[in-house]
């Protein structure tokens, strides 16, 4: 297959998805998140991997690097602590020999995850994302060629993601 292919990402995403299947077969160690264990999350070619200890969090990234078969950027790769440890000291995870960089928060699939576990930074993006796009709809808000039935179909379908039945 060649670059562009339109069927180029599902070969890899099989492959990536199997290799870290099996890196990840045997690793019990798992975090509880909305009732469900976990210890990763994975979306095409991002990969996140979650432990309660700096300990555990080593061993699942030597697991995953020994396994997998894909390289690992250690440039791309950041540890974060999601609550502050007693000590309060630098959580050192190493790949391939390098320590790897220690962040206070990262954006993953568009959404912003900080080490205190609050969301106000991203519910501030996501304000902001919106109120910067019905400011750029302000002409068809002041048009008065659209309907104020078509007005409000636009606006539920561009903020509120509620049923129809909730609406007067």
């Amino acid at each position: 297959m060649r670059q562009g292919c339109i069927l180029s990402p599902f070969p890899f995403n099989l492959y990536k998805e199997t290799a870290t299947r099996e890196a990840l077969e045997g690793y019990n160690k798992e975090f509880q998140l909305g009732g469900r264990l976990i210890n990763n999350l994975r979306y095409a070619d991002d990969v996140v991997l979650i432990a309660t200890s700096p300990e555990d969090l080593q061993e699942l990234v030597n697991q995953v690097s020994e396994k997998i078969g894909l390289l690992i950027i250690s440039d791309k790769t950041k540890v974060m602590v999601s609550v502050t440890n007693e000590i309060n000291r630098p959580t050192k995870i190493s790949l391939n020999g390098e320590d790897l960089e220690e962040v206070e928060s990262f954006v993953y699939l568009g959404s912003i995850f900080t080490g205190d576990v609050s969301c106000t930074d991203d519910i501030r993006k996501r304000l902001a994302l919106g109120r910067s796009v019905m400011q750029s709809l302000s002409s068809i808000w002041r048009s008065k060629d659209i309907s104020t039935t078509t007005e409000i179909r636009l606006l539920k379908a561009l903020v509120c993601m509620v049923s129809s039945n909730l609406w007067v």
